[in-house]
């Protein structure tokens, strides 16, 4: 999977999850300030992303304050062998 196709999916998870035009969400944007993301949301995307891309994220490392925080995650827990 390329990356754009990883960043889109990834963009149309937060776009469905908080009903906001996908066009306004950045690798840049952050989740609070610029998104209106709270925690509750925070953990509807890291459960969306786990089903999306069969990747599990542990409690603790849920701290995303960025798009690109949360995408650069997910990067690295798809790249990891299985």
């Amino acid at each position: 999977m390329e990356k754009e196709e990883i960043f889109e999916k990834i963009r149309k998870m937060i776009s469905d999850r908080i009903e906001i035009d996908s066009k306004r969400i950045k690798l840049n944007s952050n989740f609070a300030n610029d998104l209106g993301v709270d925690s509750l949301d925070i953990y509807e995307l890291v459960y969306a992303a786990e089903e999306e891309f069969r990747i599990s994220i542990p409690d603790q490392d849920i701290k995303f304050k960025t798009v690109r925080e949360f995408y650069n995650y997910v990067l690295k827990e798809i790249s990891k062998p299985h």
